[in-house]
């Protein structure tokens, strides 16, 4: 090694260990960039390590981040879950630590609850860029220097105008918290990577945030290879590969969101994986509910506490006693949940998508119950599958009817692909014109939509009028209406310019 470069430390961590990446070639302008623009004009100290998250996203085709069920998270997102999951109950903790008065048990106290909490392990185990790993761990680590701050406030005395860290018995450990105390499952190669460095640069900000407090240069290189984020399908895992359960904590995370008719061959083999043949629909559940289960069973026998994030299908319809009577089966209970909100992400092409977050766990606890609906938190007696307060009921399927109307097969799904549901009337008067026996075989499309419009045009005297027999037929909700219409009731074709109801 150049004898220029040994004086610095080693500090990529393994990160480019694999001799096999192709690394680019660098040519000048590269060279630039990264040496001037990234490095020397640019100040790396306050950008948050998980805004790497909505850049990995950004570099997802829809088609991609769609199949994949990928949506990468936002810092108040995170807190909606780590929040009441663990984080509330340890500030709780610390505040009523600060009211002790007697400065020898104040810092005994303090010492032992900075053992806690460096203690505590956590697992994501569909991590991504690791956005949830990072915020709960900046989170932990100012709660940390928060700790140490008090320590240093208790504890120091004036010594010939200098202050001292004293009063603490043995030696003074500044920072417990590490980036060891968390594991994360993530399929996506260039996600674990992306994980690892998010967790480094959050470690590095700080380290730098301590040193604030007790005024000491503190070591940061070289950095060390930790494995604790795993590369791997957390669907046909083992966990107790990644982490014991006995010594775990906490589950969390935002797994994938694929509905169940939008699988993948793979994804289906991995959910009748996870639920095996036994379980009762398992096919019509959607992916992420492999989570909720892999969880549960991981649970078992712990105080193990999850908290995960899902499209609000999960909890809605006959997924909830597909799903969650099972689980309660088995002593899952819902500690805490977000209901109906949307989840945005820090990308620049957003995905909007409906979601709750659910907490549970199997261990019995006396903590109240909170139920979030528009940011508003309830304590509640109990919260059921359906994200309500109310007692654990199922309302399952039934293939009779319980009055003599026809059963329903299938509902108005258009699942066809657009092979049938997207036909123009242009389209349809082309065919019918080429073939007229075709014309009775075009029906029109009608779902839930269409009936609800339907029913307030007689209460609100909104829809169209026929210009012929004059009577209210529906051709669209306030919008210019295109094409040629015929009138259901006298069956004459309407030109484009039908008369509103207004």
């Amino acid at each position: 090694m150049d004898a220029s470069l040994s004086a610095f430390p080693y500090v990529n961590g393994g990160l480019f260990a694999d001799e096999n990446i192709e690394i680019p070639q660098l040519n000048e302008d590269i060279y630039n960039l990264l040496l001037h623009n990234a490095s020397e004009s640019f100040d790396w100290s306050e950008i948050s390590p998980t805004i790497f998250g909505a850049v990995f996203e950004s570099t997802l085709n829809p088609e991609t981040r769609r199949s994949g069920g990928m949506h990468y998270t936002s810092i108040e997102n995170i807190h909606k879950v780590i929040d009441p999951l663990f984080l509330d109950d340890l500030e709780k903790e610390f505040e009523e630590i600060q009211t002790v008065s007697v400065t020898k048990t104040k810092l005994s106290k303090l010492d032992a609850f900075q053992k806690k909490i460096a203690e505590l392990k956590f697992l994501d185990p569909a991590c991504g860029s690791g956005n949830f790993l990072t915020e709960t761990y900046i989170s932990l680590h100012r709660l940390e220097n928060r700790i140490i701050q008090a320590k240093v406030d208790a504890g120091k005395k004036v010594v010939s105008g200098q202050i001292t860290l004293g009063d603490v018995e043995g030696d003074f450990d500044p920072i417990q918290i590490s980036i060891r105390q968390f594991y994360g499952i993530e399929v996506n190669d260039f996600a674990v990577t992306v994980a690892k460095t998010a967790l480094w640069i959050a470690e590095s900000q700080m380290m730098k945030e301590t040193e604030d407090v007790i005024h000491m240069s503190l070591n940061f290189l070289p950095l060390k290879s930790y494995a604790n984020i795993v590369e791997g399908n957390a669907l046909r895992m083992d966990w107790e590969d990644v982490v014991a359960k006995n010594k775990l904590d906490y589950i969390m995370g935002n797994p994938p969101f694929v509905g169940a008719r939008m699988m993948s061959k793979e994804q289906k083999e991995d959910l009748l994986l996870v639920f095996g043949s036994k379980w009762k629909n398992a096919g019509n559940l959607d992916y992420v509910s492999c989570w909720y289960k892999k969880s549960a069973d991981f649970m078992v026998g712990t105080k193990i506490c999850s908290a995960l994030v899902s499209t609000n299908s999960v909890c809605q319809g006959e997924t909830v006693a597909n799903l969650w009577k099972p689980l309660f089966e088995m002593g899952v209970h819902i500690d805490f949940a977000h209901r109906t909100f949307r989840w945005d992400s820090e990308a620049k092409i957003k995905a909007h998508v409906h979601c709750v977050i659910v907490g549970f766990s199997i261990t019995d606890n006396n903590q109240p119950k909170r139920l979030y609906a528009l940011d508003r938190m309830h304590i509640v007696d109990n919260i059921n599958a359906y994200l309500i307060e109310a007692p654990d009921i199922f309302i399952e399927n039934r293939k009779k009817t319980i009055s003599s109307v026809s059963n329903v097969v299938f509902g108005s799904m258009p699942n066809d692909g657009g092979i049938l549901s997207d036909y123009s009337f242009e389209n349809k008067e082309e065919i019918v014109k080429k073939y007229p026996l075709a014309r009775s075989m075009f029906k029109p499309f009608i779902g839930a939509k269409e009936h609800l419009y339907k029913a307030s045009i007689t209460k609100r005297n909104h829809g169209r009028k026929c210009n012929h027999c004059n009577c209210s037929w529906l051709a669209g909700i306030n919008q210019r209406v295109r094409g040629r219409y015929a009138c259901p009731k006298c069956k004459k074709t309407n030109s484009k310019n039908v008369n509103n109801l207004d």
